[in-house]
């Protein structure tokens, strides 16, 4: 039960962090790669949809905020 509760603790707080990055709250950017460095454990979907979502934020039109 533990478990699914960080599950889903986890996936809120990316789902949360993802539409504030879309909004553009200032630090959200953080927020969006704090996630996905910690997603990168869950092989293999996890490190690979998160190494994509590491690699978009890092391109230059996207970082507007630093």
């Amino acid at each position: 039960m533990l478990i699914k509760l960080v599950f889903v603790g986890y996936a809120s707080a990316y789902l949360a962090s993802g539409i504030t990055f879309i909004a553009g709250v200032p630090g959200a950017w953080w927020a969006v790669l704090v996630l996905a460095v910690l997603g990168l454990w869950y092989l293999p979907f996890g490190t690979v949809a998160n190494l994509a979502v590491v690699a978009l934020l890092f391109m230059p039109s996207l970082r507007t905020t630093a």
